[in-house]
């Protein structure tokens, strides 16, 4: 598996196909974004997969990413360590990261490409670059699946080689809150602050003016206070988490993000009207829905199909009464084992 992202890092869609892979008994090769700096690989694994999930990180001697031809180069120094004793052909090759495209230049049993944003439109990417990466992926692969529809915009039309595979939220995430399901009384819902959260990276495709909005929104009964978990760059972020009635809390583990919201009463999901998030199926939606939040939202045209984006939010509004206690019983959720079930089908089928 080809990961944007490392094991370790913030809970993706990445992280959680490799788990539950390695759950059923598949050993998983999980390659997490290359270092720079000479030649090396490091294999961990965690005690919880039983030998099944080794994390592999490879030391290249540069990446260049904006330059396909450079690229290549970097990705053959990486397929040289990794694959020196992997039967490729026996091995079903799973690309979520498309400059690593090289790696399909090697014969595999199957190749599925999992897309999952709208590569070439974050900020610093060169999208031509990135399209010349998955015009290689489609070519390539037998399979691609998308986490929203309109990713499948770009994808070209190969009849029964795509399919649809949205986000979920961790079936732990689930058990805990059946576990620690308890009422807030009434009086305490009136008292004390409305609590709001927005979780992941608060980077350039974030809303800014929409959360500063809403911190000093004075149509509120209640007095507001946010918290912002996950990283942020630039100077609105940096006035943001200055502001005195918002708690930053850096980067948190999966397990510590759950004991967060179980405090709050909304999550938030503040994206501005870019091109990017047109594509987006936020992870965060469904773990703030699995803890009982409300979700709120700026009155974003894309996120209007979010079935669990409870209000929309737009500048000038009044503040939502909250009709329900944080702690109730979530929806029916559809959970990461449910989603890689679908996706093995299919896979098995080709």
């Amino acid at each position: 598996m080809l990961s944007p992202v490392r094991f370790n890092g913030l809970w993706q869609r990445h992280q959680a196909f490799a788990a539950e892979l390695a759950k059923r008994g598949y050993l998983v090769f999980f390659i997490e974004p290359f270092l720079t700096g000479g030649l090396g690989l490091n294999i961990a694994e965690p005690k919880e997969f039983l030998g099944n999930l080794k994390v592999i990180t490879v030391k290249v001697p540069f990446k260049a990413s904006s330059f396909p031809a450079l690229q290549k180069i970097a990705v053959k120094f990486a397929m040289m360590q990794v694959l020196k004793n992997v039967k490729t052909d026996e091995c079903l090759l799973w690309v979520a990261e498309p400059s690593m495209a090289e790696f399909t230049a090697t014969r595999w049993k199957q190749i599925l490409y999992d897309r999952c944003d709208r590569h070439g439109f974050f900020p610093g990417q060169r999208t031509s670059a990135w399209r010349n990466y998955e015009a290689e992926l489609y070519e390539k692969a037998d399979f691609v699946s998308v986490s929203h529809p309109y990713l499948l915009k770009d994808v070209p039309p190969i009849l029964g080689k795509t399919l649809i595979v949205k986000n979920a939220v961790s079936d732990k995430y689930l058990k805990r809150v059946k576990q620690n399901c308890k009422p807030v009384s009434v009086q305490d819902n009136v008292l004390r602050p409305l609590e709001l959260v927005s979780a992941g990276a608060h980077f350039e495709w974030t809303d800014f003016s929409w959360l500063e909005w809403l911190i000093n929104n004075e149509s509120s009964c209640r007095p507001i206070r946010l918290h912002i978990a996950g990283a942020g760059r630039g100077r609105d972020f940096e006035r943001l988490i200055n502001a005195p009635n918002v708690i930053f809390h850096k980067k948190l583990s999966h397990d510590k993000l759950f004991e967060l919201l179980r405090t709050c009463d909304v999550g938030l999901v503040p994206f501005a009207d870019t091109e990017l998030i047109r594509g987006v199926d936020p992870i965060k939606v469904y773990e703030y829905v699995a803890c009982g939040l409300q979700v709120w939202a700026p009155d974003v045209s894309s996120l209007r199909e979010n079935p669990y984006i409870t209000h929309f939010v737009g500048k000038g509004d009044g503040l939502q009464d909250l009709n329900r206690s944080c702690f109730e019983q979530p929806l029916d959720l559809p959970t990461w084992a449910d989603r890689i079930e679908v996706l093995l089908d299919e896979v098995r089928l080709l």
